[in-house]
Order: structure tokens, then C-alpha cells, then sequence
């Protein structure tokens, strides 16, 4: 069964569920982010952006606040050619993560692609357009739907947010797509 995504807060949240592409560790807006509130198989998008290291770190200080079960799941790094700073840069602010927060579920993007796509490989633009198939429209300003705002890395963390409620509702998406071809890529981080 498959989260289902409602566009108002619930009168009852136990659950928040915290999702961050990380970008590099000094990017003042490069860290996207999304936060799904509610109770397990109904949630909401409740918050999303772009931000830095700290931002981040201040939502999840919010949400501690609120006193909700807070998972939280990190896209994992995956290196396609050569290294560069930014890489580099990125591997830091994991560590960050890491260190601010002890334990999460790290992701890496071939698995978020598989969940949304049914295979390891494609696009952002492709991942977008099986958003818009679940969830609808984005819509504009005077009818917005459940996708409105969403741009850039926070897309990429609502795409890993929605993989992590659905998963925890025993939905690995990967119905079309055997898990085991992708070697069990997730891992929960220590």
C-alpha cells in the first residue's frame, strides 16, 4: 500500500518524516529538503525548500520541538566519474548530518529512480513527470496542488520523502523492479 498524501494537516500527527538531498557543505541554499507530517498511510507536505546546512538542521530542531516520531532518510552519495570538490564538499555535510544526528536511512538516487520509475536509471525530469502522475498537477499560486513550489533539490528530497512513507507502508515500489537488482543499496547509517 502507497502513502496517501492529503493537501491540509490531520487534527492527530504522531509522524514526521524528514528528507534531505544534501548539497555542499557551505552552500547557503544547496541543501533541499522536504518534511511529510501526519499518521502512517496519510500524510502531508508540511514544509519544503532550500537552505543551508543549518537550516536543515533548525527543521529538525522544529520538529523535535513538536515532539512527532521523526524518521529521517539522506540521499547517499553516488560518485558517476571523476571526483570533484563538490563531491567532496557534499561527503561533508553528510558527515554533518551524521554528527548532528546520529542515525538516519541513507539512499542512494538509482534506488529513489527505481521507486518512481520501476528502473535504476532516468532523469529528474522523468521522476517529476511519475510525481505528477501520483500526485497530480502542480497547479499555480491560485490553485495549487499537492507539488506547488516544488523545485529543484526540494523536489529531489519530496521524491525521497514519498519513497521512505511508502516504503514504511510496506511499499518498496519496486513491484516492477526486483530489489534484489539493486543490491540492497540502502543502509541505515551509525
Amino acid at each position: 500500500m502507497s502513502v496517501i498524501l492529503v493537501p491540509e494537516p490531520l487534527q492527530w500527527e504522531s509522524h514526521a518524516i524528514l528528507a534531505v538531498d544534501p548539497g555542499e557543505y557551505s552552500s547557503p541554499d544547496g541543501h533541499g529538503f522536504a518534511v511529510l507530517r501526519g499518521n502512517p498511510g496519510k500524510m502531508h507536505l508540511s514544509k519544503h525548500g532550500c537552505g543551508s546546512l543549518g537550516d536543515i538542521m533548525r527543521v529538525k530542531r522544529e520538529l523535535a520541538a513538536l515532539g512527532l516520531n521523526t524518521s529521517i532518510v539522506v540521499e547517499q552519495l553516488t560518485a558517476f566519474g571523476p571526483s570533484s570538490p563538490a563531491l567532496f564538499n557534499t561527503a561533508e555535510s553528510i558527515g554533518a548530518y551524521r554528527l548532528a544526528w546520529g542515525a538516519f536511512l541513507e539512499v542512494k538516487r538509482p534506488e529513489v529512480k527505481a521507486h518512481w520509475l520501476g528502473r535504476g536509471s532516468g532523469n529528474d525530469s522523468e521522476i517529476w513527470g511519475a510525481m505528477q502522475e501520483r500526485f497530480g498537477q502542480a497547479g499555480k499560486k491560485s490553485a495549487p496542488g499537492i507539488l506547488f513550489g516544488l523545485k529543484g533539490h526540494a523536489r529531489a528530497a519530496f521524491a525521497l520523502a514519498v519513497l521512505a512513507a511508502d516504503q514504511m507502508e510496506g511499499d518498496c515500489g519496486l513491484a516492477k523492479k526486483p530489489a534484489a537488482a539493486f543490491g540492497s543499496t540502502s543502509r541505515v547509517s551509525a
